[in-house]
């Protein structure tokens, strides 16, 4: 059953990741969605679907689903390459463009 649940969440994630290189933003959320409904702690769905959401301006899903990135591996966020790596950078900007619309 593990190795099961293994499988399914790669095959979203890295479906997710396809819909991410075509820009097909709301297929990306729904991989992820169903990744996260079968491990609600998988990073790469976590980050996938922050991306996503960032992609199409919703900064507030954004921000929740990397700062969740950061929650369960923000000891990874110096690694470089490491999605928390990634997050934190990501992050950045969607804060950045909260701030613009605060202002």
């Amino acid at each position: 059953k593990a190795a099961n649940s293994k499988a399914l969440q790669a095959a979203y994630t890295n479906a997710a990741q396809a819909y991410l290189s075509t820009s097909q933003w709301d297929k990306v959320v729904e991989r992820c969605d169903k990744c996260l409904a079968v491990n609600p702690e998988n990073l790469k769905a976590l980050f996938r679907r922050g991306c996503a959401c960032s992609a199409v301006r919703n900064w507030e899903a954004a921000r929740a689903n990397l700062q969740k990135v950061l929650e369960l591996d923000g000891d990874n966020a110096a690694t470089e390459n490491s999605i928390a790596s990634s997050a934190k950078n990501e992050l950045t900007a969607v804060e950045e463009k909260i701030l613009e619309l605060k202002a």
